[in-house]
Parts: structure tokens; C-alpha cells; sequence
């Protein structure tokens, strides 16, 4: 997800409207560039990070002091903290990348990541099943898995 997209993710609460986790389907339903609704699907490891602290419905599910969603700033810093020389988006770069050296298909990757389809047969022909994002989802660490 984008860096303004994670400060924006609220647990769900039924609402159609905006970008929260939906833990039953193990999905986060994103608002994203242009407004535009995607469905990303969460990795096992993330879910179980995300049961282990679920909040309230509606609550942030990155929050700071308060009831406030973490602003993109203060992500932007936490990450200059772990390391330096990185950014936000280094770790979506990685992630485009190890999905594609994982074999994910780009139709399946374009869907995860909210890129908009580059020509006119995937915008309107190639569509992709719920089930093959969540299938490429757990090849993301494919080549490193998380254990």
C-alpha cells in the first residue's frame, strides 16, 4: 500500500465507505489514488499480527496519540528510524518486485499494488478473482518466507 493509504485504514465497521481492514475475508479494502477501491489481500503473517491487535470497529488501525490516524509524516519518520536510507515506498518497490520474481502474473500484481492497466484488452478484458490475489499474495515471500 501507498504511505497515504496505511494512515488512512480503519478496522471495519460495516460502512461501505473508505479504506479498512476486513479481517473475516482477510482482505483491506483500499481507497486509493483518484479515489479508486481496491481489494488487497493480506498475507497469513499480517493477519495474524492484525487478530492479535484488532481494535474497535471504525478505530485506526494505525493510530497515534489519541483517537488520530498516523499522519504520512510520522510514517515517513519511523521508517528514517529503522534505516536511514530508506523510504515508504522502498518497501512497495520490493514488494512489485519480489511478487514478479515470484511469478506472479503482472494482471495479478497491477491489482494488488493500484496500478491502473496500461492498455485497453486489461482494462476492460483481463479481470482477476479474489482468489488469484490471495494466491498471489502468498507467493510475495516465496523466496524468503517469513518464519
Amino acid at each position: 500500500m501507498r504511505r497515504n493509504e496505511v494512515s488512512t485504514v480503519r478496522w471495519d465497521d460495516g460502512r461501505e465507505d473508505g479504506s479498512v481492514v476486513k479481517l473475516a475475508d482477510q482482505t483491506i479494502r483500499v481507497v486509493g489514488k483518484g479515489n479508486k477501491p481496491r481489494t488487497v489481500p493480506i498475507h497469513p503473517a499480517l493477519q495474524e499480527c492484525l487478530v492479535q491487535n484488532q481494535g474497535l470497529p471504525g478505530a485506526w488501525v494505525i493510530r497515534s496519540n489519541g483517537d488520530h490516524g498516523i499522519a504520512e509524516e510520522t510514517i515517513q519518520a519511523i521508517t528514517k528510524r529503522l534505516h536511514p536510507m530508506y523510504t515508504p515506498h522502498d518497501f512497495r518497490r520490493t514488494v512489485a518486485t519480489s511478487l514478479r520474481r515470484n511469478g506472479v502474473d503482472e494482471s495479478v500484481r497491477n491489482r494488488i499494488l493500484g496500478w491502473g492497466p496500461k492498455d485497453i484488452f486489461m482494462r476492460h478484458y483481463d479481470h482477476v478473482a479474489d482468489l488469484e490475489l490471495h494466491r498471489g499474495i502468498l507467493r510475495l515471500y516465496a523466496a524468503d518466507p517469513l518464519d
